[in-house]
Protein backbone atom coordinates (compact mmCIF):
# COMPACT_ATOMS: atom_id res chain seq x y z
CA UNK A 1 0.00 0.00 0.00
CA UNK A 2 2.29 2.74 -1.27
CA UNK A 3 0.12 5.16 -3.25
CA UNK A 4 -2.70 7.60 -2.62
CA UNK A 5 -5.01 5.41 -4.69
CA UNK A 6 -4.39 2.26 -2.65
CA UNK A 7 -4.70 4.19 0.63
CA UNK A 8 -8.07 5.65 -0.43
CA UNK A 9 -9.24 2.17 -1.48
CA UNK A 10 -8.25 0.70 1.91
CA UNK A 11 -9.94 3.52 3.87
CA UNK A 12 -13.09 3.09 1.76
CA UNK A 13 -13.15 -0.66 2.42
CA UNK A 14 -12.77 -0.08 6.17
CA UNK A 15 -15.64 2.44 6.03
CA UNK A 16 -17.94 -0.07 4.29
CA UNK A 17 -17.13 -2.72 6.91
CA UNK A 18 -17.68 -0.34 9.85
CA UNK A 19 -20.98 0.82 8.31
CA UNK A 20 -22.17 -2.77 7.85
CA UNK A 21 -21.19 -3.76 11.39
CA UNK A 22 -22.98 -0.72 12.84
CA UNK A 23 -26.22 -1.71 11.09
CA UNK A 24 -25.96 -5.24 12.52
CA UNK A 25 -25.54 -3.90 16.06
CA UNK A 26 -28.52 -1.56 15.67
CA UNK A 27 -30.69 -4.36 14.26
CA UNK A 28 -29.95 -6.61 17.25
CA UNK A 29 -30.60 -3.79 19.74
CA UNK A 30 -33.93 -2.87 18.11
CA UNK A 31 -35.12 -6.50 18.41
CA UNK A 32 -34.96 -6.59 22.23
CA UNK A 33 -38.22 -6.79 24.18
CA UNK A 34 -39.44 -3.97 26.42
CA UNK A 35 -42.44 -5.39 28.33
CA UNK A 36 -43.44 -8.66 30.06
CA UNK A 37 -46.58 -8.80 27.90
CA UNK A 38 -44.33 -9.83 25.00
CA UNK A 39 -43.70 -13.17 26.74
CA UNK A 40 -40.51 -14.96 27.73
CA UNK A 41 -39.40 -12.19 30.10
CA UNK A 42 -40.30 -10.73 33.50
CA UNK A 43 -39.50 -7.33 35.00
CA UNK A 44 -36.26 -8.62 36.54
CA UNK A 45 -35.09 -9.95 33.17
CA UNK A 46 -36.13 -6.71 31.46
CA UNK A 47 -33.77 -4.75 33.71
CA UNK A 48 -30.90 -6.85 32.37
CA UNK A 49 -32.21 -6.49 28.79
CA UNK A 50 -32.32 -2.69 29.13
CA UNK A 51 -28.69 -2.75 30.19
CA UNK A 52 -27.74 -4.89 27.18
CA UNK A 53 -29.58 -2.58 24.82
CA UNK A 54 -27.82 0.47 26.25
CA UNK A 55 -24.46 -1.26 25.85
CA UNK A 56 -25.09 -2.32 22.25
CA UNK A 57 -26.35 1.14 21.27
CA UNK A 58 -23.30 2.73 22.90
CA UNK A 59 -21.02 0.44 20.89
CA UNK A 60 -23.01 1.23 17.72
CA UNK A 61 -22.52 4.96 18.31
CA UNK A 62 -18.79 4.43 18.69
CA UNK A 63 -18.76 2.43 15.46
CA UNK A 64 -20.53 5.37 13.80
CA UNK A 65 -17.74 7.58 15.12
CA UNK A 66 -15.18 5.16 13.63
CA UNK A 67 -16.96 5.50 10.30
CA UNK A 68 -16.96 9.27 10.67
CA UNK A 69 -13.23 9.38 11.37
CA UNK A 70 -12.56 7.21 8.32
CA UNK A 71 -14.57 9.70 6.24
CA UNK A 72 -12.46 12.51 7.74
CA UNK A 73 -9.32 10.68 6.66
CA UNK A 74 -10.71 10.01 3.19
CA UNK A 75 -11.50 13.69 2.81
CA UNK A 76 -8.06 15.02 3.75
CA UNK A 77 -6.09 12.55 1.61
CA UNK A 78 -8.08 13.42 -1.52
CA UNK A 79 -10.84 10.82 -1.45
CA UNK A 80 -14.60 11.07 -0.97
CA UNK A 81 -16.66 10.10 2.10
CA UNK A 82 -17.81 6.48 1.80
CA UNK A 83 -21.41 5.76 2.84
CA UNK A 84 -22.54 3.39 0.09
CA UNK A 85 -22.58 -0.35 0.84
CA UNK A 86 -24.41 -3.48 -0.37
CA UNK A 87 -27.76 -4.46 1.12
CA UNK A 88 -27.97 -7.35 3.57
CA UNK A 89 -27.06 -10.10 3.32
CA UNK A 90 -23.82 -9.38 1.52
CA UNK A 91 -20.35 -10.94 1.38
CA UNK A 92 -18.21 -10.17 4.43
CA UNK A 93 -14.65 -9.02 3.89
CA UNK A 94 -11.90 -9.39 6.50
CA UNK A 95 -14.20 -10.83 9.17
CA UNK A 96 -13.45 -14.57 9.22
CA UNK A 97 -14.95 -17.07 9.73
CA UNK A 98 -18.13 -15.29 8.54
CA UNK A 99 -18.75 -15.42 4.80
CA UNK A 100 -21.62 -12.92 4.85
CA UNK A 101 -22.81 -9.94 6.87
CA UNK A 102 -26.33 -10.68 8.13
CA UNK A 103 -29.00 -8.81 10.07
CA UNK A 104 -29.77 -11.04 13.08
CA UNK A 105 -32.01 -10.46 16.10
CA UNK A 106 -30.37 -10.45 19.52
CA UNK A 107 -29.33 -14.04 20.23
CA UNK A 108 -26.40 -16.22 21.14
CA UNK A 109 -25.55 -16.48 17.44
CA UNK A 110 -25.58 -12.70 16.99
CA UNK A 111 -23.42 -12.16 20.08
CA UNK A 112 -20.89 -14.74 18.89
CA UNK A 113 -20.60 -12.82 15.61
CA UNK A 114 -20.18 -9.52 17.44
CA UNK A 115 -17.45 -10.99 19.65
CA UNK A 116 -15.67 -12.14 16.48
CA UNK A 117 -16.02 -8.75 14.78
CA UNK A 118 -14.51 -6.93 17.73
CA UNK A 119 -11.73 -9.47 18.21
CA UNK A 120 -10.79 -8.97 14.57
CA UNK A 121 -10.51 -5.19 15.06
CA UNK A 122 -7.24 -5.67 16.93
CA UNK A 123 -4.14 -6.10 14.73
CA UNK A 124 -2.08 -9.26 15.21
CA UNK A 125 1.31 -8.20 16.70
CA UNK A 126 2.97 -11.14 14.96
CA UNK A 127 1.95 -9.75 11.57
CA UNK A 128 3.74 -6.40 12.03
CA UNK A 129 5.75 -5.54 8.94
CA UNK A 130 4.20 -8.33 6.89
CA UNK A 131 3.39 -7.01 3.38
CA UNK A 132 0.85 -9.74 2.55
CA UNK A 133 -2.77 -8.73 1.84
CA UNK A 134 -4.78 -8.32 5.08
CA UNK A 135 -6.92 -11.19 6.29
CA UNK A 136 -8.75 -9.32 9.09
CA UNK A 137 -10.07 -5.82 9.70
CA UNK A 138 -7.38 -5.27 12.30
CA UNK A 139 -4.70 -6.11 9.75
CA UNK A 140 -6.27 -3.66 7.31
CA UNK A 141 -6.01 -0.92 9.94
CA UNK A 142 -2.37 -1.84 10.58
CA UNK A 143 -1.58 -1.51 6.88
CA UNK A 144 -3.47 1.81 6.68
CA UNK A 145 -1.44 3.13 9.62
CA UNK A 146 1.84 2.05 8.02
CA UNK A 147 0.78 3.46 4.64
CA UNK A 148 -0.01 6.89 6.11
CA UNK A 149 3.54 7.14 7.47
CA UNK A 150 5.19 5.71 4.35
CA UNK A 151 3.26 7.79 1.80
CA UNK A 152 3.63 10.98 3.81
CA UNK A 153 7.40 10.41 3.88
CA UNK A 154 7.58 10.06 0.10
CA UNK A 155 4.84 12.53 -0.82
CA UNK A 156 4.78 15.88 1.02
CA UNK A 157 1.38 16.62 -0.57
CA UNK A 158 -0.50 13.65 0.89
CA UNK A 159 -2.96 15.85 2.82
CA UNK A 160 -4.63 17.77 0.00
CA UNK A 161 -8.28 17.77 1.05
CA UNK A 162 -10.19 20.54 2.86
CA UNK A 163 -9.40 19.86 6.52
CA UNK A 164 -12.07 22.35 7.61
CA UNK A 165 -14.81 20.12 6.12
CA UNK A 166 -14.14 17.28 8.55
CA UNK A 167 -16.81 16.54 11.15
CA UNK A 168 -15.74 16.55 14.80
CA UNK A 169 -17.42 16.89 18.18
CA UNK A 170 -16.99 20.64 17.83
CA UNK A 171 -19.18 20.73 14.69
CA UNK A 172 -21.69 18.46 16.41
CA UNK A 173 -21.65 20.78 19.44
CA UNK A 174 -21.15 17.94 21.88
CA UNK A 175 -18.47 17.33 24.49
CA UNK A 176 -15.80 14.69 23.94
CA UNK A 177 -17.33 11.33 24.79
CA UNK A 178 -20.88 12.72 25.01
CA UNK A 179 -23.35 10.15 23.59
CA UNK A 180 -20.29 7.85 23.31
CA UNK A 181 -19.11 9.91 20.32
CA UNK A 182 -15.51 11.04 19.97
CA UNK A 183 -15.00 12.41 16.48
CA UNK A 184 -11.62 14.00 15.76
CA UNK A 185 -9.94 15.51 12.70
CA UNK A 186 -6.67 14.88 10.85
CA UNK A 187 -4.40 17.60 9.49
CA UNK A 188 -1.05 15.82 9.21
CA UNK A 189 0.45 12.35 9.51
CA UNK A 190 0.64 12.45 13.31
CA UNK A 191 -3.05 13.32 13.75
CA UNK A 192 -4.03 10.85 10.99
CA UNK A 193 -2.22 8.01 12.75
CA UNK A 194 -3.84 9.13 16.02
CA UNK A 195 -7.28 8.64 14.42
CA UNK A 196 -6.44 5.04 13.51
CA UNK A 197 -5.14 4.43 17.02
CA UNK A 198 -8.32 5.93 18.46
CA UNK A 199 -10.44 3.54 16.40
CA UNK A 200 -8.42 0.58 17.65
CA UNK A 201 -8.37 1.54 21.33
CA UNK A 202 -12.08 0.90 21.98
CA UNK A 203 -12.42 -2.52 23.65
CA UNK A 204 -15.86 -3.55 22.45
CA UNK A 205 -14.82 -7.20 22.51
CA UNK A 206 -14.91 -7.39 26.31
CA UNK A 207 -18.33 -5.72 26.42
CA UNK A 208 -19.90 -8.30 24.11
CA UNK A 209 -18.24 -11.19 25.95
CA UNK A 210 -19.80 -9.90 29.19
CA UNK A 211 -23.28 -9.77 27.61
CA UNK A 212 -22.76 -13.26 26.19
CA UNK A 213 -21.93 -14.65 29.64
CA UNK A 214 -24.90 -12.93 31.26
CA UNK A 215 -27.27 -14.33 28.62
CA UNK A 216 -25.92 -17.84 29.13
CA UNK A 217 -26.33 -17.53 32.91
CA UNK A 218 -29.93 -16.26 32.67
CA UNK A 219 -30.86 -19.08 30.29
CA UNK A 220 -29.23 -21.61 32.59
CA UNK A 221 -31.46 -20.40 35.41
CA UNK A 222 -34.56 -20.12 33.23
CA UNK A 223 -34.53 -22.05 29.91
CA UNK A 224 -37.71 -20.23 28.82
CA UNK A 225 -36.03 -16.80 29.00
CA UNK A 226 -36.24 -15.15 25.56
CA UNK A 227 -35.05 -11.53 25.40
CA UNK A 228 -35.73 -10.83 21.72
CA UNK A 229 -38.83 -10.64 19.55
CA UNK A 230 -39.24 -13.30 16.82
CA UNK A 231 -37.55 -11.07 14.25
CA UNK A 232 -36.78 -12.52 10.83
CA UNK A 233 -33.24 -12.85 9.56
CA UNK A 234 -32.26 -10.35 6.83
CA UNK A 235 -35.68 -8.76 6.18
CA UNK A 236 -35.86 -7.26 2.70
CA UNK A 237 -38.20 -5.15 0.58
CA UNK A 238 -36.41 -6.22 -2.60
CA UNK A 239 -35.38 -9.83 -3.20
CA UNK A 240 -31.57 -10.20 -3.13
CA UNK A 241 -29.50 -12.19 -5.62
CA UNK A 242 -29.58 -15.84 -4.56
CA UNK A 243 -25.80 -15.93 -4.23
CA UNK A 244 -25.80 -13.34 -1.43
CA UNK A 245 -27.43 -15.63 1.14
CA UNK A 246 -30.83 -16.30 2.73
CA UNK A 247 -33.17 -13.33 3.21
CA UNK A 248 -36.78 -12.79 4.28
CA UNK A 249 -38.98 -10.93 1.81
CA UNK A 250 -41.55 -8.73 3.56
CA UNK A 251 -45.01 -9.42 2.10
CA UNK A 252 -47.46 -7.85 4.55
CA UNK A 253 -48.56 -4.61 2.82
CA UNK A 254 -48.42 -2.40 5.93
CA UNK A 255 -45.10 -3.84 7.08
CA UNK A 256 -43.72 -3.44 3.59
CA UNK A 257 -44.84 0.21 3.57
CA UNK A 258 -43.08 0.74 6.93
CA UNK A 259 -39.90 -0.92 5.63
CA UNK A 260 -39.94 1.24 2.50
CA UNK A 261 -40.41 4.29 4.72
CA UNK A 262 -37.39 3.27 6.80
CA UNK A 263 -35.25 2.73 3.69
CA UNK A 264 -36.26 6.12 2.30
CA UNK A 265 -35.39 7.91 5.56
CA UNK A 266 -32.11 6.01 5.81
CA UNK A 267 -31.19 6.96 2.22
CA UNK A 268 -31.94 10.65 2.86
CA UNK A 269 -29.80 10.57 5.99
CA UNK A 270 -26.92 9.09 3.98
CA UNK A 271 -27.35 11.75 1.28
CA UNK A 272 -27.25 14.50 3.90
CA UNK A 273 -24.12 13.08 5.53
CA UNK A 274 -22.46 12.78 2.12
CA UNK A 275 -23.31 16.41 1.35
CA UNK A 276 -22.06 17.49 4.77
CA UNK A 277 -18.62 16.00 4.17
CA UNK A 278 -18.57 17.07 0.51
CA UNK A 279 -19.85 20.61 1.04
CA UNK A 280 -18.35 23.50 -0.92
CA UNK A 281 -19.64 27.03 -0.42
CA UNK A 282 -22.31 26.37 2.20
CA UNK A 283 -22.89 29.11 4.74
CA UNK A 284 -22.49 28.46 8.45
CA UNK A 285 -26.29 28.45 8.78
CA UNK A 286 -26.68 25.88 6.00
CA UNK A 287 -24.07 23.58 7.55
CA UNK A 288 -25.86 23.92 10.87
CA UNK A 289 -29.14 23.04 9.14
CA UNK A 290 -27.63 19.84 7.75
CA UNK A 291 -26.18 18.90 11.13
CA UNK A 292 -29.48 19.57 12.90
CA UNK A 293 -31.34 17.37 10.40
CA UNK A 294 -28.94 14.55 9.54
CA UNK A 295 -27.29 13.68 12.83
CA UNK A 296 -29.61 13.77 15.80
CA UNK A 297 -33.20 14.20 14.55
CA UNK A 298 -32.99 11.62 11.75
CA UNK A 299 -30.91 9.17 13.78
CA UNK A 300 -32.71 9.42 17.12
CA UNK A 301 -36.22 10.61 16.28
CA UNK A 302 -36.68 8.56 13.09
CA UNK A 303 -34.21 5.70 12.49
CA UNK A 304 -34.35 4.21 15.99
CA UNK A 305 -38.12 4.41 16.67
CA UNK A 306 -39.06 3.28 13.17
CA UNK A 307 -36.57 0.41 13.34
CA UNK A 308 -38.10 -0.70 16.64
CA UNK A 309 -41.65 -0.38 15.27
CA UNK A 310 -40.76 -2.74 12.42
CA UNK A 311 -39.78 -5.48 14.91
CA UNK A 312 -43.44 -5.55 16.06
CA UNK A 313 -44.87 -5.86 12.52
CA UNK A 314 -45.46 -9.26 10.85
CA UNK A 315 -43.63 -10.34 7.72
CA UNK A 316 -46.74 -11.92 6.16
CA UNK A 317 -50.49 -11.52 6.59
CA UNK A 318 -52.28 -13.93 8.90
CA UNK A 319 -49.25 -14.80 11.05
CA UNK A 320 -47.99 -12.69 13.99
CA UNK A 321 -44.49 -14.15 13.66
CA UNK A 322 -41.89 -13.82 12.39
CA UNK A 323 -41.77 -10.07 12.59
CA UNK A 324 -39.76 -7.74 10.38
CA UNK A 325 -37.03 -5.26 11.22
CA UNK A 326 -35.13 -2.41 9.58
CA UNK A 327 -33.77 -3.54 6.21
CA UNK A 328 -31.04 -0.88 5.83
CA UNK A 329 -31.43 -1.11 2.04
CA UNK A 330 -29.81 1.65 -0.03
CA UNK A 331 -30.47 2.30 -3.73
CA UNK A 332 -27.53 1.03 -5.82
CA UNK A 333 -27.15 4.40 -7.58
CA UNK A 334 -27.64 6.77 -4.66
CA UNK A 335 -26.40 10.15 -5.88
CA UNK A 336 -26.69 13.70 -4.63
CA UNK A 337 -27.01 16.85 -6.69
CA UNK A 338 -23.50 18.36 -6.99
CA UNK A 339 -24.85 21.92 -6.79
CA UNK A 340 -25.93 23.37 -3.49
CA UNK A 341 -29.34 24.78 -4.35
CA UNK A 342 -30.34 21.68 -6.30
CA UNK A 343 -29.27 19.53 -3.37
CA UNK A 344 -31.35 21.53 -0.88
CA UNK A 345 -34.47 21.43 -3.06
CA UNK A 346 -34.06 17.71 -3.77
CA UNK A 347 -33.54 16.82 -0.09
CA UNK A 348 -36.50 18.96 0.97
CA UNK A 349 -38.74 17.24 -1.59
CA UNK A 350 -37.54 13.85 -0.31
CA UNK A 351 -38.37 14.82 3.29
CA UNK A 352 -41.84 15.94 2.20
CA UNK A 353 -42.37 12.66 0.31
CA UNK A 354 -41.27 10.66 3.35
CA UNK A 355 -43.70 12.60 5.56
CA UNK A 356 -46.48 11.75 3.09
CA UNK A 357 -45.45 8.06 3.13
CA UNK A 358 -45.63 8.07 6.93
CA UNK A 359 -49.07 9.73 6.79
CA UNK A 360 -50.31 6.96 4.49
CA UNK A 361 -48.89 4.31 6.82
CA UNK A 362 -50.59 6.01 9.76
CA UNK A 363 -53.93 5.88 7.93
CA UNK A 364 -53.42 2.22 7.06
CA UNK A 365 -52.73 1.36 10.69
CA UNK A 366 -55.83 3.28 11.80
CA UNK A 367 -57.91 1.07 9.51
CA UNK A 368 -56.19 -2.21 10.46
CA UNK A 369 -57.86 -4.50 13.00
CA UNK A 370 -54.87 -6.57 14.16
CA UNK A 371 -53.70 -6.16 17.79
CA UNK A 372 -50.12 -5.40 16.74
CA UNK A 373 -51.38 -2.46 14.64
CA UNK A 374 -52.98 -0.86 17.68
CA UNK A 375 -49.72 -1.32 19.60
CA UNK A 376 -47.54 0.54 17.04
CA UNK A 377 -50.12 3.17 15.99
CA UNK A 378 -49.20 5.84 18.62
CA UNK A 379 -45.52 5.65 17.77
CA UNK A 380 -46.17 5.93 14.04
CA UNK A 381 -48.39 8.96 14.70
CA UNK A 382 -45.49 10.60 16.55
CA UNK A 383 -43.12 9.66 13.71
CA UNK A 384 -45.48 11.34 11.23
CA UNK A 385 -45.32 14.54 13.27
CA UNK A 386 -41.51 14.27 13.47
CA UNK A 387 -41.20 13.88 9.69
CA UNK A 388 -43.39 16.90 9.02
CA UNK A 389 -41.40 18.95 11.52
CA UNK A 390 -38.10 17.83 9.96
CA UNK A 391 -39.24 18.88 6.49
CA UNK A 392 -40.41 22.27 7.76
CA UNK A 393 -37.24 22.88 9.77
CA UNK A 394 -35.02 21.93 6.81
CA UNK A 395 -36.97 24.27 4.54
CA UNK A 396 -36.45 27.13 6.98
CA UNK A 397 -32.76 26.41 7.73
CA UNK A 398 -31.86 26.29 4.02
CA UNK A 399 -33.76 29.47 3.17
CA UNK A 400 -36.12 27.59 0.86
CA UNK A 401 -39.28 29.01 2.40
CA UNK A 402 -38.20 32.56 1.57
CA UNK A 403 -37.05 31.46 -1.88
CA UNK A 404 -40.34 29.71 -2.63
CA UNK A 405 -42.30 32.78 -1.51
CA UNK A 406 -40.21 35.05 -3.75
CA UNK A 407 -40.66 32.65 -6.67
CA UNK A 408 -44.44 32.60 -6.24
CA UNK A 409 -44.60 36.41 -6.02
CA UNK A 410 -42.58 36.65 -9.22
CA UNK A 411 -44.98 34.28 -11.02
CA UNK A 412 -47.99 36.25 -9.77
CA UNK A 413 -46.50 39.51 -11.04
CA UNK A 414 -45.71 37.95 -14.41
CA UNK A 415 -49.30 36.76 -14.78
CA UNK A 416 -50.64 40.19 -13.87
Amino acid sequence: MSSRETLISALSEAAVIEHSITCQYLFAAFSLKTHPSEGGVDWVGLERIRGWKAEILAVARQEMAHHGMLCNLLLVVGGAPQFQRPSFPHPARLCPPHATFDLLPFSGEALSRFVDYERLHAPDPAAAGRPAPPTTLGELYRLIREALVHIDHSNPRLFIGPAEHQITNQELRIRQGQFDVDLAAATDVASAVALIDRILEHDHHARFVAIQRELDELRRRDPSFEPARPVARNPRVHAPPAADGPATLIRHPLTRAAAELFNAAYAVMVLMLTRLYGRSNETEGEVDGLLRTAFFPLMTAVIRPLGEVLTHMPVVEGAPAPTAGPCFELPPNLQLQPFKRGAWVYLHEELQEIAAMCGALRTGLDEAGEPWAAAVRPRVALLHENFERLAANFEEHMGLRREYAQHMLKRIRERC
